[in-house]
């Protein structure tokens, strides 16, 4: 997941180049409803999510299980 096309097109190559299935999904994770429909995508089209992680950079004030939505907005901080 990213907001540039052209990222993603460059990373899911480079997974594909070592033999990773790899597929693409634009969106900002700061906003739920494009990281509920990437997940939605993601398990269609691989039938499951096995993890999740979170790459975005940023500085949180709050642990991760108690971090809300709201917290990952940039204009909050």
């Amino acid at each position: 997941m990213g907001r540039r096309r052209e990222v993603l097109d460059k990373a899911v190559a480079a997974l594909r180049s070592h033999g990773l299935r790899a597929v693409g999904f634009e969106g900002d994770v700061r906003k739920q409803e494009d990281a509920a429909r990437v997940v939605a995508a993601t398990v269609q089209h691989f039938g499951k999510l096995d993890i999740l992680v979170n790459g975005a950079a940023g500085n949180f004030l709050a642990s991760p299980e108690d971090l809300t939505p709201k917290g990952f907005r940039t204009d909050v901080m």
